[in-house]
């Protein structure tokens, strides 16, 4: 009986490690494999990018800078997150250096004042971004 108990314990955890929620959750929690961190700034990425819920923003600046600013969703709840780091865009893809050394690649696709970013992970997640007026 109590190996019964356990599974759903365990199972519980696990999601709570890793998540199920938003495109943010997913960059918090989980990292695809190390890839280096390269490329140049494309101009037409400088300038505030909004989430469509208008909760979350990404300020890509032209000396290679961003700030993320907004709000991540949890199985514990929501609380905010205000990070700064590196961007690139290389073949494709658009590079985050986080400030604790972790690179992140994201499939990125624009059109026009749209910006889509696609987990290149395990866990696939889509942010949707906006070009902030």
């Amino acid at each position: 009986m109590k190996r019964w108990i356990i599974v759903p314990a365990v199972a519980a955890s696990a999601l709570g490690l890793f998540g199920c929620g938003s495109s943010e959750e997913a960059e918090q929690t989980s990292a695809p494999s190390q890839v280096a961190f390269e490329g140049t700034q494309d101009p037409s990425i400088v300038g505030v990018w909004a989430k469509e819920d208008g909760k979350s923003k990404y300020t890509f600046n032209s000396d290679g800078t961003y700030a993320f600013d907004g709000v991540v969703q949890s199985p514990g709840g929501t609380f905010p997150v205000n990070e700064k780091g590196q961007w690139a865009v290389k073949d494709g893809e658009m590079r985050f250096k986080r400030p604790d050394g972790v690179v992140l690649a994201y499939t990125m696709d624009r059109s026009g004042d749209t910006l889509k970013l696609v987990t290149k992970g395990s866990l696939k997640s889509e942010t949707k971004l906006r070009r902030a007026r």
